[in-house]
């Protein structure tokens, strides 16, 4: 129904299907039951934004991620996941039925609550690389997200796609960043967030309009008179040649807060290389598979 039904109707079905779902076990068989229905329908590419918003809008928006998010993590479709976890983030980053959500992930480090749905969401938010960035951008979690991008480049640098560095710089533009362009701007910016800026624009094009974009801000950058080290973008030459602030040399993690000791971030990054390391191999067997076919066509 909610694949053939008009439009304007499938709110309808959800609005009943949220009054129906009073207890934990019947939560949990709706979700189960939607998630079966986007892998084998076209469900989730033609009415996935609008049911899971929708659904955000009906029942509480942090219990919906949490559930889908559960749902996905041990997901053995790698594709499928990687699909799914994309639209979850782009409705994250885009719907004002998310805002709370939003900015509680904004306090991961420093507010127990916001670290526990941070930590919620990462574990299905590994099977794509672009939102696990997205995730650490809007929770402020600068320091990982450079290990991400770095570990992946390391692996093997036929992985740097799946970073998804211009559309990570485009979703930089969006109000749900505003924090990032705000602290760019202050005396006293995150060392971790300019390297990591740093990195995506080593990643991308220099005919691009993302290099544009991202090239324009970090050449704003204010220029800082305290003690620094040279931090030089390779693919950028001597143009972006900038100074960054050293950290306290008794605090190497300061963007980490509060709340290091209680996230194993070397254990999520582990966790993290592991699955792109699945999805990775997944998708040269494909290729070779389809090239093999080919040829045997041909």
């Amino acid at each position: 129904m909610l694949l053939t039904a008009a439009a304007q109707v499938v709110p309808l079905v959800l609005k009943v299907y949220a009054c129906i779902v009073g207890d934990a076990e019947l939560f949990h068989r709706l979700f189960a039951l939607l998630v079966q229905k986007f892998h084998s329908d076209s469900l989730l590419d033609r009415r996935g934004f609008l049911i899971v918003s929708n659904l955000c809008a009906l029942l509480n928006a942090e219990q919906v991620y949490r559930k889908f998010s559960s749902l996905i993590e041990g997901e053995d479709n790698l594709e499928f996941a990687s699909e799914f976890v994309q639209k979850l983030n782009s409705i994250l980053i885009t719907s004002s039925y998310l805002a709370d959500m939003r900015a509680l992930l904004k306090q991961t480090l420093v507010n127990a609550a916001g670290k526990d749905l941070f930590l919620s969401l990462y574990s299905s938010w590994c099977h794509s690389a672009r939102a696990t960035i997205s995730l650490c951008l809007l929770s402020q979690v600068y320091h990982h997200a450079n290990c991400v991008i770095l570990s992946m480049v390391e692996e093997d640098r036929m992985m740097k796609p799946l970073i998804g560095a211009t559309i990570v710089v485009f979703w930089l533009e969006l109000p749900s960043f505003a924090h990032i362009k705000q602290q760019l701007l202050e005396d006293r910016m995150s060392v971790w967030l300019k390297k990591l800026l740093y990195r995506l624009i080593m990643l991308l094009p220099r005919d691009s309009k993302a290099f544009e974009l991202l090239s324009e801000s970090l050449g704003s950058l204010p220029k800082h008179n305290s003690v620094g080290t040279q931090f030089e973008c390779a693919s950028c030459g001597n143009q972006h040649l900038e100074t960054l602030q050293l950290a306290d040399p008794d605090d190497e993690n300061q963007d980490i807060g509060n709340t290091k000791d209680a996230i194993n971030f070397a254990s999520l990054l582990e966790k993290f290389m592991h699955i792109q390391r699945k999805f990775f191999n997944h998708l040269k067997t494909k290729m070779l598979l389809q090239r093999h076919k080919s040829a045997s066509s041909s």
